[in-house]
């Protein structure tokens, strides 16, 4: 969504001579996005957000493991890629977390004898 808010910022940026009204238009192809993508996760369970979000972290820690190992590859002998902690977390013997789904409270339920 954020590259599509930036192309969409750039398109503006390289149209020059446009009428305050046209601006307009297309700053309002930006709002519209934003709000479609409000409405996307407002419409999602905490399950469907948790998810999510551990997607997220496990496509990052891909991210950062791919340039650590860019970067070892180079530099085997500096600190960094010797360092135990970053050996662990990004290393080529890292593990990548599992996802534990959050755990789903019973609906509270009073006693039948309670009066």
């Amino acid at each position: 969504m954020e590259c599509k808010a930036r192309d969409i910022r750039m398109e503006l940026k390289g149209l020059k001579g446009l009428s305050e009204e046209e601006k307009q238009l297309v700053l309002q192809r930006r709002v519209n996005l934003f709000q479609s993508e409000g409405k996307n996760k407002a419409g999602k369970t905490a399950g469907e957000k948790s998810l999510d979000a551990f997607n997220a972290k496990v496509e990052s820690i891909k991210r950062y493991q791919k340039a650590f190992g860019l970067y070892c590859a180079k530099k085997a002998s500096d600190s960094m890629c010797t360092n135990k902690l970053m050996l662990t977390t990004y290393g080529p013997d890292a593990k990548l977390p599992t996802y534990k789904p959050p755990a789903i409270k019973p609906p509270a339920t009073t006693p039948p004898n309670a009066t």
